[in-house]
């Protein structure tokens, strides 16, 4: 898999470092004519860099680091590109956006009075060494709290799966779905901007909160 289309959000020297990349990077969303907003996971991810750029972090967002259908599975597909990345760009955390296999009724809930893409974060259980799953389990929970005191109906929680999706190769590294294929664009960008509120304290190891973004 060759490097495709990198691009940077927020300052060079900000923190922390973040490599934002969509391994099912062909999930789309509910889009019709004249919408304006996400209508895939790329361009969800996209939101989500800038977001986090304009609040200081430094955000490298690999808009084609994805699936190829060249292996059997996604996750191999994206192995080699996303080591180079992580070796290159040394983050410290990195965040893989999908959307779920969901309806609109079961994708959605209010925030606010509006109709918000539902989140899930998946952690996979077994990933091999140099990281330890469960750390990456305590910055899910972390988040998870987060998002459930601030939106309970919209977060769904945390679901541990067997299996590493590429969240063994270093830095600590969150799986996050955004909605599913039913939900609308706007509601898609309603989810990405609670995360936004939240994942600025996000407590990385490495990073002090005053090294963080405002």
């Amino acid at each position: 898999m060759e490097a495709g289309i990198l691009r940077h959000y927020g300052p060079l020297e900000g923190y922390p470092r973040v490599l934002i990349i969509s391994t099912h990077r062909y999930e789309t969303y509910d889009c019709r004519k004249g919408d304006e907003g996400p209508c895939h996971v790329v361009a969800a991810a996209r939101l989500l860099a800038k977001g986090l750029g304009e609040k200081g972090w430094s955000v490298f967002h690999d808009e084609t680091l994805g699936e190829t259908g060249g292996s059997s599975s996604p996750y191999l597909d994206v192995r080699p590109l996303l080591l180079r990345r992580v070796e290159e760009l040394r983050p410290h955390l990195v965040i893989d956006v999908h959307r779920d296999a969901l309806a609109h009724e079961d994708a959605t809930a209010l925030w606010r009075g509006e109709p918000t893409a539902r989140l899930l974060l998946v952690v996979g259980s077994k990933p091999l060494q140099p990281y330890p799953w469960r750390e990456n389990l305590d910055l899910a929970a972390w988040l998870t709290e987060r998002l459930q005191e601030e939106a309970p109906r919209v977060m769904r929680g945390i679901w541990v799966k067997t299996g590493s999706y590429n969240q063994e190769v270093g830095p600590p590294s969150l799986l996050i779905e955004i909605g599913g294929h039913g939900s609308r664009p706007e509601e898609v960008r309603r989810a990405v901007d609670l995360l936004l509120q939240v994942l600025p304290g996000l407590p990385l190891p490495g990073v002090s909160q005053d090294q963080g973004g405002a």
